[in-house]
C-alpha cells in the first residue's frame, strides 16, 4: 500500500500562502482575471442562460452569486452556472500538460467556496494554486494516453482539482480532504465526443459543482475511500496507466516546483480550441502580407501534428460551436477577416458563402516537420504548431509557421495585455466603475478580506431580463 492520497491530503492542508512564490501568485491572479472576464460574455450565451434558468428553477439557499446576473443560489449551483458560462466561448485559459482548461473549473469553485465560508483573498488564491497543482500533477501521470482515449481532462482531473481547492478553502482536515478526493473520483467524467456542443462547457461547470459538493459533504462526515490514488480500481487505475517510477516521484514533486511555475498557463486571444491558435496566428500573418490577395487564392494547406485531428473534428462545421473545433474554419475566417473574435463565431459567419467557397479550397494534413514539436521533452507539455501555406493563382506561395501561439506560457501576453483582454470582454457588461473596481480587486486579491465586494461588482442585469 502506498501513501499517495495521504500525502496529498497533508500537502493541501499544510501548505501556507507564505510557501507560494510571488510569480505563482501573479499568474494565479492573471488566471482569475482572465477567466472572470470571459465569463461575463459567456453568461449571455444560450448555454449560460439555460444554466441560469436551471438555477432559478432548482432554487435553494441564496448563498453564492452567478456572475453576470443578479441571481444568488446555492454554492454548487453557482459553481455549475459560472463554470458553463466561463467555458462556453472557449476563450478561457489552457494548461498544455493537462491538455485542458484549469480556470473554468477552479475559478467558479473558489468563488462559491469563498462566498460560503467568508474566505479571504489569500485563501482563494491558495485554493486555486493547490487545486491547480493536484489537477495538473495527476494529468502529468496519465496524459496524453488519458486524453487520447477520449476523456475530457478538464472534467476528469478538474473534478479532483475542484475538490482540492474547495477542501482547502472550507478548512477540511487532511483525512476529510482525502475522502473528498475519493468522492470526487466517483463524480469525475466527461467524454470528448461531446465537443462542439453545449455539453463541453457543462463538463467544466459540472466538475466545479462536483468538486465543491465533494468537499461540502465530506466536511459533514460523508465517507469515501481515503486512499483513492493508491489502489487498483481507484482514480489512477481506472482513468489511465502510469509507471512505478512516475508514481514514486509524484509525492516529492508536489510544490517542487509548483506547476504554475513550470508548465504554467496559456492565455487565449481567440475564442476557439487551443489546437487552432497557432494556425490562426499564421493565417493572420499571411493576411497582413502585402502580396496576399484574397480573390486570387487557389489553395490553402494547413499542416498540423497528429494531436490536432483528434480534437479538431469538424472540417466543415455546421454550427458556431462546431466551428470552435475546426482548423479549417479558423484559418479561413482569419484569411477572410484578418482577425478571429467573437463576431466570427456566429451562424451567419459559418453559413457565409465566401467562407464555404474558401473551405472547398482548404485541406489539412499531418505535416512531418511538426510531429517532433508535439511533445516537449523539456516541459512535457503538448503543443499544436502549424504551417499554413496559401497558394495564389499567379504562382505566389505564402507560408507561415508558428510553433507557439501568442499567449502560450513560453510566448506570454504582457501584463497590460492581460488587463486589456479583461477590459475588452468584461467592459460591455459592467458599468465603467464596476469594470475598474473589479479589476483592482482581483489584481490585489491577496489584500482582500473576503470575496463579497468583488462578486458584488460582477453583478449585472442581463438584457433578456432572466434574472
Amino acid at each position: 500500500m502506498s501513501d499517495i492520497t495521504k500525502s496529498f491530503g497533508e500537502f493541501v492542508t499544510k501548505t501556507s500562502f507564505d510557501d507560494i512564490p510571488p510569480e505563482v501568485v501573479r499568474v494565479t491572479k492573471n488566471a482569475i482575471i482572465d477567466c472572470v472576464g470571459v465569463t461575463l460574455p459567456g453568461s449571455r450565451e444560450e448555454a449560460g442562460r439555460i444554466m441560469q434558468e436551471y438555477a432559478l428553477q432548482i432554487g435553494g439557499q441564496e448563498a453564492a452569486r452567478v456572475i453576470g446576473t443578479t441571481i444568488k443560489t446555492t454554492g454548487p449551483l453557482a459553481s455549475l452556472a459560472n463554470g458553463v458560462a466561463a467555458h462556453v466561448l472557449d476563450l478561457d485559459d489552457v494548461n498544455s500538460l493537462l491538455i485542458g482548461h484549469p480556470s473554468v473549473v477552479l475559478m467558479p469553485t473558489i468563488m462559491a467556496a469563498g462566498e460560503l465560508s467568508g474566505a479571504s483573498g489569500r485563501e482563494l488564491l491558495l485554493g486555486y494554486i493547490l487545486g491547480f497543482e493536484i489537477m495538473v500533477k495527476l494529468a502529468g501521470l496519465l496524459n496524453p494516453g488519458h486524453y487520447e482515449h477520449g476523456w475530457h481532462a478538464t472534467s476528469t482531473f478538474g473534478t479532483l482539482g475542484a475538490a482540492t481547492a474547495a477542501a482547502r478553502i472550507l478548512g477540511l482536515s487532511p483525512e476529510q480532504t482525502q475522502r473528498a478526493l475519493g468522492l470526487a473520483t466517483s463524480l469525475a467524467g466527461g467524454v470528448r465526443r461531446n465537443f462542439g456542443t453545449m455539453t463541453k462547457s457543462f463538463h467544466a461547470g459540472n466538475a466545479a459543482r462536483a468538486g465543491l459538493e465533494s468537499a461540502l459533504l465530506c466536511r459533514l462526515g460523508f465517507t469515501a475511500h481515503a486512499e483513492i490514488l493508491d489502489h487498483s480500481m481507484g482514480f489512477l487505475d481506472v482513468f489511465g496507466r502510469t509507471t512505478d517510477e512516475a508514481l514514486a516521484a509524484l509525492v516529492d514533486s508536489l510544490g517542487n516546483p509548483f506547476e504554475l511555475a513550470s508548465t504554467g498557463i496559456d492565455f487565449k486571444r481567440y475564442p476557439c480550441c487551443g489546437g487552432v491558435l497557432a494556425a490562426v496566428d499564421a493565417a493572420i500573418a499571411i493576411f497582413q502580407n502585402p502580396r496576399f490577395k484574397l480573390k486570387d487564392i487557389e489553395a490553402i494547406e494547413c499542416g498540423e501534428n497528429s494531436l490536432g485531428p483528434q480534437i479538431l473534428v469538424y472540417p466543415h462545421p455546421r454550427t458556431s460551436l462546431e466551428a470552435k473545433f475546426s482548423l479549417e474554419f479558423g484559418v479561413c475566417r482569419a484569411l477572410l477577416d484578418g482577425r478571429l473574435g467573437l463576431e466570427e463565431f456566429t451562424s451567419e459567419k459559418v453559413d457565409d458563402p465566401a467562407l464555404q467557397e474558401l473551405l472547398k479550397k482548404t485541406r489539412s494534413f499531418i505535416h512531418p516537420e511538426l510531429e517532433n514539436v508535439r511533445l516537449s521533452a523539456e516541459d512535457r507539455a503538448q503543443r499544436f504548431p502549424a504551417i499554413i501555406t496559401v497558394k495564389l493563382k499567379d504562382g505566389t506561395v505564402l507560408t507561415e509557421r508558428v510553433d507557439d501561439a501568442k499567449g502560450r506560457w513560453d510566448n506570454p501576453l504582457s501584463q497590460e495585455e492581460v488587463f486589456d483582454k479583461y477590459r475588452l470582454y468584461a467592459g460591455p457588461y459592467l458599468k465603467k466603475e464596476q469594470l475598474a473596481r473589479s479589476l483592482d480587486l482581483m489584481d490585489s486579491l491577496e489584500d482582500q478580506s473576503n470575496v463579497s465586494e468583488l462578486m458584488a461588482q460582477l453583478t449585472t442585469r442581463p438584457a433578456e431580463g432572466k434574472s
